[in-house]
């Protein structure tokens, strides 16, 4: 609690408002999996392996983290084994780990497990996507909540569709067919949103088939069905108000890093406060606007990227 009262401080965030929101408990720090080199081969030839910028000496079974860059060197590859029993794939070519894409919403709400690993070799090497730090999809996820007013970036792929496909994002309230939201896109794509949605209420989103979509025809969708819900307005101001505070404490120091870290630190998805989309969004407009952000830089765009991949891919409790 102490450290986070210090981290608020720090923030430049009322204490005050620390009161109204149940501050956030970040992942744990426990390993995604472990390294495994080829029979015969010696680690330090076999690939390179850096966390949060700073190298780390390649060991036979080397535990990995989230955000961790691994880069096998010329002609060689290692396995990435994760912790959860029957999960591993092999790295060949510079990867940053991110958590598999293994959940799913059951009917009843709850989360469970799929015996499933979703292939995402593909992100790297095609046009529509994003850089591979923000490969977060299904984004945004169920226990999102969005500021009133404010666009929404989403994305969605899946390796059995063709990369970069057009597919048809369609945003319904919960529970209804209509009014129906279309916006075309494209697969893997980052696919930002205005559009008026109702301060309060509650949505649905998933993907269909382009021309299913355009044909009205009544098919199952691509995806799964996923949600969120549109904050208050008078919440969304609340928010806002406090995010103006932060950027202009910190202006001419990465404004923009901090108020995405901010919406990150006031989420508490088990009361009903999921920002994490929203902190993505000022992430998104931080690294176009800075491409090659240095590693060492307070608060770490690194950090922010592990945190929305680690909430978009939670590790097993």
């Amino acid at each position: 609690m102490i450290r986070k009262v210090l981290l608020m401080v720090f923030l430049g965030i009322p204490i005050c408002f620390f009161m109204e929101f149940a501050a956030l408990s970040f992942a744990s720090d426990g390993h995604l999996g472990i390294l495994k080199v080829p029979p015969g081969v010696k680690p330090v030839k076999c690939y390179k392996l850096l966390r949060e910028g700073k190298p780390v000496k390649p060991k036979h079974n080397l535990p990995v983290f989230v955000g961790d860059e691994v880069e096998p060197l010329p002609k060689q590859h290692v396995r990435l084994i994760y912790r959860r029993p029957g999960y591993e794939e092999d790295i060949r070519q510079w990867k940053i780990v991110g958590m598999p894409q293994k959940f799913i919403e059951s009917e009843n709400g709850k989360i469970r497990s799929v015996k499933v690993l979703t292939p995402r070799s593909g992100d790297s090497d095609s046009p529509c996507f994003p850089s591979r730090p923000l490969n977060l999809s299904p984004w945004p996820k169920n226990s999102t909540t969005i500021l009133a007013g404010e666009p929404i970036i989403f994305r969605w792929y899946d390796a059995k569709i063709p990369l970069c496909d057009e597919v048809m994002l369609v945003i319904v309230p919960s529970g209804k067919k209509k009014p129906r939201i279309e916006e075309k896109m494209q697969a893997g794509e980052l696919k930002t949103v205005n559009t008026n949605l109702n301060p309060g209420q509650s949505y649905d989103w998933f993907v269909e088939k382009k021309k299913s979509a355009e044909k009205k025809e009544n098919v199952p969708p691509l995806s799964e069905i996923h949600h969120f819900k549109v904050l208050s307005a008078e919440e969304s101001e609340n928010i806002r108000k406090h995010l103006d505070k932060v950027g202009k404490r910190h202006q001419g120091r990465s404004p923009l890093l901090y108020q995405a870290l901010y919406l990150q630190f006031i989420s508490n998805p088990a009361k009903g406060t999921d920002l994490y989309a929203d902190s993505l969004r000022f992430l998104k407009k931080y690294l176009e606007e800075n491409p090659s952000p240095h590693k060492e830089k307070s608060p770490s765009p690194h950090k922010i990227v592990e945190n929305l991949q680690r909430h978009c891919w939670p590790e097993d409790e």
